[in-house]
C-alpha cells in the first residue's frame, strides 16, 4: 500500500486549490470519497504544498483574476510557441528512444541505424505521446504503475523485456482526470519520479 499511500499525500498536498475551515481526520487506506473529503477540508496552510522536486517552491495559491480576459486559442494549429519546442524536446528524445528501440530489438527494423540516420531531422523522428486515462483514483494508480514501469529511472525498468525509456522517448503526457491528477502532480513537482514519491514517502502501511 505504500504507492498508494505516497501518492495519496502528494496529491493531497499538492492539488488543494481552496482554503476550508475544517479540520480533518485523515484515514488509513482511505477510499476515494474519503480523499476529495480530506482534499476540500484541509486548509493550505496545513500540508506542505510541494516536493522537494518542486521548482522555486511552487505552491498553489489563490491569485487576482488577470484585468484581460484570457481567451481560448483554436486548436485547428499548434501554437507557436508549440512549433518552437517541438525540435528541441524531439532531438532530446533520441538517444533515449534509440537505447530503447535497440534494445527491444524490432524483428526487420534496424532502430539504430534510423535513428542514427534521421537524428539530424526531428520532423523525421517518431513522434511518441503517452496518455493516463480517466477515472478516477484507480486511474491514478494504473497510470502510476504504468508511468514508473515507463520511466528509465525505475529501478530494473531497462532490462530484458521492460520498457523503461518509453517515457523519456516521449514527447507529450497527457493525463484525464484520473490520470490527470497524476500528470499534474508529477508536472507541479519538476516532473519527479514515481518511484521516487514512493522512496521518499514515510511506510505508513
Amino acid at each position: 500500500m505504500k504507492l498508494q499511500d505516497s501518492l495519496t499525500s502528494l496529491l493531497t498536498a499538492s492539488s488543494v486549490l481552496s482554503a476550508a475551515s475544517a479540520s480533518v481526520v485523515v484515514v488509513r487506506n482511505p477510499t476515494v470519497d474519503e480523499v476529495g473529503a480530506e482534499a476540500l477540508a484541509v486548509p493550505l496552510t496545513a500540508w506542505k504544498r510541494a516536493t522537494a522536486e518542486a521548482p522555486n517552491n511552487y505552491i498553489p495559491t489563490e491569485v487576482d483574476c488577470p484585468s484581460t480576459r484570457p481567451t481560448i486559442r483554436s486548436a485547428a494549429s499548434l501554437s507557436n510557441e508549440e512549433l518552437a519546442w517541438l525540435p528541441i524536446r524531439r532531438n532530446n528524445t533520441v538517444t533515449a528512444m534509440r537505447n530503447l528501440l535497440t534494445r527491444v530489438n524490432i524483428t526487420g527494423f534496424d532502430a539504430g541505424a534510423y535513428l542514427d540516420t534521421h537524428s539530424s531531422n526531428a520532423s523525421n523522428l517518431p513522434n511518441i505521446g503517452i496518455a493516463a486515462s480517466g477515472g478516477g483514483y484507480r486511474a491514478l494508480m494504473n497510470g502510476a504503475g504504468n508511468i514508473a514501469a515507463f520511466d528509465s529511472r525505475t529501478a530494473n525498468s531497462t532490462g530484458a523485456g521492460h520498457l523503461g525509456g518509453l517515457l523519456q522517448s516521449a514527447t507529450y503526457l497527457a493525463g484525464l482526470s484520473g490520470g490527470g491528477w497524476l500528470v499534474g502532480s508529477l508536472y507541479v513537482n519538476n516532473f519527479t519520479s514515481v518511484q521516487q514519491i514512493i522512496d521518499t514517502t514515510p511506510d505508513t502501511s
